[in-house]
């Protein structure tokens, strides 16, 4: 309760705060309900209040076992003043651990705040604009562990996805006008122009952790390939993948790790008509805690991450108080071969790097109550520092094809 006070506390003070990135939900309670079939409540935490989507309240239901032993049931609503989310899974084994599983999935989205700075590596956050955006997505995946469950996964998945950007408003005058034209391009043409199209591909993660949720060594690396093709006479259409390989190193103080992240993604168009906003990569706090959440978009991305996570305090080796240091470099390109440059720059106007530009640096410092019997993270959030100000946000180093909603779709 402290650390929840603290952490609200700390987001209503920032001037300049980030939207909370998904996670897990808390469960609150649960219960037997008899042949095997269990039900728990969840908390969402990260839907009860933002500074662009209102106030609101995040709550969820999980079933396990209803249709047959090893199911898995999930239903989750985040209603908000200016935001709203509603979503239900259906896995037929444990992602983690079932050698063989399918999985399904929907979900509604609704944003009237989808903050949008322009594309590529030289947007400004003085540029923001507005849109109201509303996303549905149906999925169907299946996993296989060929080696045993828990190392090696092989993933095919296909995503039908509907986007339509139904407006879009200034954050300040002019704010539009500022774009450069290939920003003012896509967001225009976005506007009144619903887009529907299938993603398909395969996804590949190669787990050596020695744990799932809480790792203290090992590595785990994540390829994804995917294709999309727009549906209609207007669709466009472009090849994406990416690669994220993640890292722990247990040092000789007890429970000190070190880690580290670096995330690449390659996005190529096919077609004539331009990709929208919405369709590109993200660069936000979703994987870098001190960036402004929608801030930068990009066909390609390249992120570094490493840190430091050590513990202050220790209840009965039961709960636990952790600290985290991260520093982080990272940038969103058109393309990443014409106009990367190797560097870090601390400005927050690259506008007058040249034709190549370095990458953006941030600092975060962060906490977390942990439960150590499970190894899980109960809540956390932290603070970060880039160029463009101090930011807040939760903590989730690992994103990973497993999750009810990937990262990367």
């Amino acid at each position: 309760m402290v650390l929840a006070l603290f952490l609200a506390l700390f987001q209503l003070a920032s001037p300049d705060t980030t939207e909370v990135p998904d996670q897990p939900g808390i469960v609150i309670e649960s219960e037997d309900l008899g042949d095997g079939v269990q039900v728990g409540y969840l908390v969402l935490p990260n839907a009860f209040f933002s500074t662009s989507k209102g106030f609101g309240v995040g709550f969820g239901i999980g079933i396990n076992n209803l249709i047959a032993p090893g199911t898995e049931l999930l239903l989750s609503a985040e209603p908000m003043q200016r935001f709203g989310r509603y979503r239900a899974s259906f896995f037929t084994g444990d992602p983690f651990e079932t050698p063989l599983y399918a999985g399904v999935s929907g979900e509604y989205q609704v944003n009237q705040v989808r903050g949008f700075y322009g594309i590529g590596p030289r947007s400004s956050r003085d540029n923001k604009v507005y849109a109201s955006l509303k996303e549905v997505e149906a999925s169907f995946r299946v996993g296989w562990y060929p080696f045993g469950a828990g190392r090696v996964l092989i993933q095919p998945a296909v995503r039908l996805l509907h986007a339509e950007a139904r407006s879009f408003r200034n954050r300040d005058e002019g704010a539009f006008q500022r774009l450069d034209p290939a920003s003012q391009r896509s967001l225009f043409d976005s506007v009144e122009r619903p887009s529907t199209g299938i993603t398909y591909g395969l996804e590949i993660a190669v787990d050596q952790r020695d744990r799932l949720f809480y790792s203290s060594k090992g590595t785990l690396l994540i390829l994804t390939g995917r294709r999309y093709d727009g549906l209609g006479d207007r669709g466009f259409h472009y090849w994406s993948g990416t690669a994220s390989l993640y890292g722990f190193v247990p040092l000789p103080m007890h429970r000190h790790v070190l880690f580290s992240r670096t995330v690449f993604a390659l996005t190529r168009q096919t077609g004539e008509d331009p990709l929208p906003f919405y369709a590109l990569p993200l660069l936000d706090d979703q994987l870098l805690g001190a960036y402004t959440r929608y801030r930068f978009n990009g066909n390609d991305l390249l992120a570094f991450t490493v840190g430091w996570r050590f513990p202050i305090f220790t209840y009965l080796n039961w709960f636990a108080f952790d600290a985290n240091v991260q520093v982080s470099a990272a940038n969103a390109y058109d393309n990443i071969f014409d106009q990367f440059e190797p560097g870090v720059s601390f400005s927050s106007d690259l506008n007058e790097q040249g034709e190549r530009t370095p990458l953006r640096p941030a600092f975060s410092l962060g906490l977390r109550l942990v439960n150590l019997e499970s190894d899980r993270v109960i809540i956390g959030g932290q603070v970060g520092v880039d160029p463009e100000g101090y930011k807040f946000g939760t903590l989730r180093l690992v994103y990973g094809i497993r999750d009810v909603r990937p990262l990367v779709r």
